[in-house]
């Protein structure tokens, strides 16, 4: 058998048409960090993770990731141009001076890439100082609109204000146009941008929406509703929403014609993004969905209509590809729709592994392809003792899984099962894991190291 995967095989007709009756498959595709955007274009389904690694696939199934090297690096947003993909976020970087030397500080990052294969950099120059972060980009007419939190006297944190951005990131920006202290959450679609601001005073702050017009940058603001820093913009069905909670949760809607129409009060929806899927409109929550089907009202429903997604995990974000659903979360948490009826468990935990080794083995020849085959059918239990040094509060490496007879001819790909046990402290380890970190030469078994497990302890790993 190739792979770990737990899917338990698919019966004929075993399928349903109601979304609320979807299952889903957790894909595990060894990133561990929190997915911050998603985007489905020209054949790509590409998100990104807050400390800069890009997660893609051309089908759905077959995932591959890349890392942007780049020191404390940091990813806000991606778009599409029609012809490449702009990430934006932030890294270390030198701030030169004019004598020549420079300092180390955040420096904003602006990465394109039309495959995920190659990237460039865009070193965009500023005459208001230098940008230590960007935060949203948006393609309009062959330009970009950027909004940035840019220092305009280096050295003073007091001069930290938000810019929006406007130019060909060739060279210099077009335009520059100061807007407030503080930017917070962000949402767009075909038209426009919505920005959440923080205006800072002696004594306290205040907050506001702008909307900022995608065709033209021209900015307008919204008066007649009260934001907070909590509060939460999303995009759904190309239409921009806003969820604010002030003691209680309320949901607006964003016209281009500067009105905010309340959809939904004081109802715990917590809604953190949506998409248009199959005639409906679908909101999620760290934890749960809405179904808000063709003729329904979202008005009409209460919290007794959401749908338990992911009581255990932490979804940030949704989009539709290749026909189905994929929710992304916290800690590399993608979860992918399935109309499939016949598993009882509410997430089906699937592997890539498999997947991943079976588009890898095409460019074996058949003879080292029918070897591998045959040795992953003889492959018996294993079990070994490995020495290790339990610091009580990181992941600690018990064993390298490198195909050889040290881990009992096993690799990454040929696991389905693994046990960790501290042999004489009557402990079993929760979770042990394969990954490969930077560092690493292979791919290895990971076990948390509990605090109540600290210094030299034996660990028996078992694996099938």
């Amino acid at each position: 058998m190739l792979g770990k995967t737990n899917i338990t095989a698919l019966s004929e007709s075993a399928t349903v048409t109601e979304i609320e009756d979807y299952k889903w498959i957790q894909i595990q595709t060894g990133i561990y960090s929190d997915f911050k955007k998603v985007i489905y274009q020209n054949g790509y389904l590409a998100a990104i993770t807050a400390d800069g690694i890009i997660a893609y696939t051309t089908d759905g199934e077959v995932w591959q990731t890349h890392v942007l090297e780049y020191e404390d690096c940091k990813l806000n947003d991606i778009d599409w141009d029609g012809s490449r993909f702009i990430l934006v976020g932030s890294h270390k970087g030198i701030n030169p001076f004019g004598d020549g030397t420079g300092e180390l500080v955040q420096r904003g990052l602006i990465v394109v890439t039309s495959n995920f294969d190659t990237y460039e950099v865009k070193d965009v120059e500023s005459t208001t100082g230098y940008a230590r972060e960007y935060f949203l980009v948006y393609p309009t007419n062959g330009k970009y609109i950027v909004i940035a939190s840019v220092n305009t006297a280096p050295g003073s944190s007091y001069n930290i204000k938000t810019y929006e951005y406007l130019g060909n990131l060739e060279e210099k920006w077009d335009s520059e146009k100061q807007k407030s202290f503080f930017t917070h959450s962000m949402a767009k679609n075909s038209k426009d941008i919505i920005v959440f601001h923080e205006e800072n005073y002696v004594g306290g702050s205040s907050y506001y929406i702008e909307r900022i017009n995608g065709s033209d940058g021209e900015v307008y603001s919204y008066t007649n509703v009260k934001v907070s820093e909590s509060t939460k913009a999303f995009e759904c069905k190309d239409e921009l929403y806003a969820m604010l909670f002030n003691g209680k949760y309320s949901l607006y809607k964003l016209t281009n014609s500067d009105e905010c129409m309340l959809m939904s009060s004081e109802k715990n929806f917590a809604f953190v993004d949506g998409v248009y899927f199959d005639n409906c409109q679908i909101f999620i929550n760290s934890h749960e969905m809405l179904v808000v089907k063709k003729g329904e009202l979202i008005s009409d429903k209460t919290v007794d209509d959401l749908i338990e997604i992911a009581p255990e995990l932490t979804m940030n974000c949704i989009t539709k590809a290749f026909g189905q659903l994929y929710i992304f979360g916290n800690h590399g948490v993608i979860l992918k729709s399935s109309v499939e009826t016949n598993n009882e468990e509410a997430i089906t935990v699937q592997a890539l592994s498999a997947k991943k080794a079976l588009l890898e083995a095409k460019e074996y020849t058949d003879e080292r392809y029918t070897d591998f085959i045959n040795l992953v059918g003889t492959m018996k239990p294993f079990t070994k003792d490995v020495d290790v040094n339990l610091n009580g509060t990181n992941d600690v490496r018990v064993l390298d899984l490198d195909g050889t007879e040290e881990c009992g001819w096993y690799t990454e790909d040929s696991i389905k099962f693994i046990t960790a046990i501290a042999i004489g402290r009557g402990a079993e380890l929760s979770s042990p894991t394969i990954a490969k970190f930077p560092n690493d030469n292979f791919p290895g078994i990971y076990i948390f190291s509990p605090k109540n497990l600290t210094g030299p302890c034996k660990i028996r790993i078992h694996i099938e």
